[in-house]
């Protein structure tokens, strides 16, 4: 198995585009511990941006298979819970304040305290001896902004262990009822969960802003037995955050360097020794650390560069510019969290990017 990832968006680059996985069996999962297919972000790109990674995956057997996914430009902002509800606030069969049933066919959907997958009530489907179920409930109206992405997460399970199996919808709305039910965020059909409750969170991106409701939808045969739904929550992002590669002596670094094989770059200070090292890829990818360092050497055709390592440190990192070929090179060893060390080698620093992305678009060397 290989996947390949490109991106269509501006300000994208695709560092490590291309990772193998080898035989992967049927049902199973498979890393790459080579901390392959990495994207890098320009420096001018806003904090937040959208963007747009497009996935190819290939086999010996078949594919390719291709598909895509929506991130955003920094480290994503925590879940911010819109709407909560676990069914424990009213006395079964009562459902909570503002949530709607709609029976097509079959029988309608109640509060239960049998066998909730939280203690003490879920939402429960009972099962009709003669019709297959056709039968909604809604939850109350709930206010989404367009274009922003919300997750429906909730727990499910069935009666039955062995036999009986259920099968339910998940639609997203502008009223309760079935008619106004246009978009199916989550299907799975004539399946068995019995016991322990399983857990689903779907997303949804409403085109305009407005008021929605979430429906959940029984559609299973006669004569089968109880479905349970449980723990319901609506969840958006908050604003991503990113890291600004910003130095001390007048708020910018003026040295920039970026590893040739992409593993690693840095920012440096050159007056206060303040610097930004961050890990690409390899061992500690992703990880980024700073501190001052001491100027060991500054002469017009080598800079010299050091942070004290006792015992204890968290990380320590030597390296050196070298003016006249134009060339750096840097060593950083992390001891904690993480044990493992990263090289950086810049054949070229003057194709380096400043920064900051400030100074007037340059970099004093």
């Amino acid at each position: 198995m290989s996947v390949q990832i490109t991106s269509p968006t501006a300000g994208i680059t695709v560092v490590d585009g291309t990772a193998t996985y080898g035989n992967i069996a049927a049902g199973a999962s498979a890393t790459n511990g080579a901390n392959a297919l990495i994207l890098q972000a320009d420096q001018g790109m806003a904090c937040g941006t959208p963007i747009t990674v497009n996935v190819t995956m290939t086999a010996t057997n078949g594919g390719p298979w291709t598909g895509s996914f929506t991130g955003t430009v920094g480290t994503p902002g925590g879940a911010i819970t819109l709407y909560a509800e676990n069914f424990d606030s009213t006395t079964p069969p009562a459902l909570p304040a503002g949530w709607a049933t709609q029976v097509i066919t079959g029988n309608a959907w109640a509060n239960s305290a049998y066998n909730p997958c939280s203690s003490p009530n879920s939402l429960r489907y009972p099962y009709n001896g003669s019709q297959a179920a056709n039968s909604w409930a809604y939850t109350p109206g709930i206010a989404m902004t367009g274009g922003t992405t919300y997750t429906v997460s909730f727990n499910y399970k069935t009666e039955s262990t062995t036999s009986f199996p259920e099968s339910l919808e998940v639609w997203v709305g502008t009223a309760q009822n079935n008619g106004a039910m246009t978009t199916m965020i989550w299907s799975l059909y004539d399946f068995l969960q019995p016991t322990t409750c399983a857990a689903a969170a779907p997303t949804f991106v409403p085109t305009t802003t407005g008021t929605y409701y979430i429906g959940f939808r029984c559609v299973s045969d006669a004569d089968m037995w109880y479905l349970y739904v449980d723990d319901v929550n609506v969840t958006y992002p908050s604003a991503a955050s990113c890291t600004v590669c910003t130095g001390g002596g007048g708020g910018e670094f003026d040295m920039s360097f970026r590893d040739q094989y992409n593993r690693s770059e840095m920012c440096l200070d050159s007056t206060t020794g303040d610097y930004l090292y961050t890990v690409l890829r390899g061992p500690g990818a992703g990880q980024s650390f700073t501190g001052t360092a001491t100027i060991l050497q500054k002469v017009p055709a080598l800079f010299v560069f050091s942070t004290p390592c006792p015992a204890g440190s968290p990380h320590c990192l030597t390296g050196n510019w070298n003016v006249t070929r134009h060339s750096a090179s840097v060593i950083l060893r992390s001891f904690s969290p993480q044990r493992f060390s990263s090289s950086l080698f810049d054949a070229d620093y003057t194709d380096t990017p400043p920064c900051d992305g400030g100074g007037g678009g340059t970099e004093t060397r």
